[in-house]
């Protein structure tokens, strides 16, 4: 066919540049998506458009975790291991002011700081230099208000969420914080509470029991514990007397 279309000379000289053409990586049989050019560039694209798909993703997560941020801190997924065994574990004991937490000291510094060292809020004794403790709340237990004259520091360890609540008597104005790991609640795992601030903290809805940690500077002494006047509280927050009567249930200690 070739030799008729083309004739004889026609079919050498076609058959020639088709040898050329494919040693220099070209040939008419191959379609111009295989290439070794268009493979690349094929590959490019792909890789370009999974970047913008992470990117895009990424995005939609960021979005998720605005929209689902709720300041009542709504958790209905507790961990599967018992609080009871980290109760035995950590040797923690129940607290006597409420039949529903526990409580154990994990640390105080040999340290001590002199009393004529300290502000004169400060209770006229030695404190050691901090201390720290394990605290656990279970089923509706709360953190009364009060108020602590040195820096405390919450550490969120296991369960569900526990909101803290810092208030300001001289703005008339209050602050809610969720503490956990899980960042999609708008929540943070370590929180500072400094010096001279009025906190409580309950379980919001649907959180069972969470294990917290709390570290004390200068360490803990029961003398610079400073308890709530409910009253003055409910003459200031009159459109938050639940959250009041809530967190003032019973003494701090």
């Amino acid at each position: 066919y070739q030799r008729r279309v083309h004739g004889a000379k026609g079919v050498g000289e076609l058959r020639a540049t088709r040898k050329a053409e494919k040693m220099n990586g070209y040939d008419p049989l191959i379609t111009s998506t295989d290439l070794p050019e268009v493979k690349v560039l094929k590959n490019r694209y792909t890789i370009i458009i999974c970047v913008l798909g992470l990117l895009l993703l990424g995005f939609m997560f960021s979005f998720i975790a605005v929209v689902v941020k709720d300041e009542n801190c709504n958790y209905n997924n507790s961990p599967p291991l018992s609080p009871l065994l980290y109760v035995n574990y950590l040797g923690m004991s129940k607290a006597t002011r409420q039949g529903n937490e526990y409580i154990s000291e994990f640390w105080a510094s040999n340290l001590t700081i002199p009393t004529s060292d300290l502000p004169n809020r400060f209770a006229n004794s030695t404190h050691v230099l901090a201390s720290s403790i394990y605290h656990m709340y279970l089923n509706n237990a709360i953190e009364p208000i009060h108020l602590l004259q040195g820096d405390e520091i919450w550490n969120y360890y296991a369960g569900d969420p526990i909101m803290l609540v810092e208030f300001d008597l001289k703005a008339q104005t209050f602050k809610k914080t969720c503490l956990h790991s899980s960042i999609l609640l708008g929540c943070v795992p370590q929180y500072v509470i400094k010096s001279r601030t009025w906190i409580g903290a309950y379980l919001p809805p649907g959180a069972y029991w969470v294990l917290v940690g709390a570290q004390v500077i200068p360490g803990f002494n029961l003398a610079d514990v400073s308890n709530v006047n409910k009253t003055q509280f409910l003459d200031i927050y009159k459109n938050q007397t639940a959250l009041i009567n809530q967190l003032t249930t019973l003494a701090p200690l």
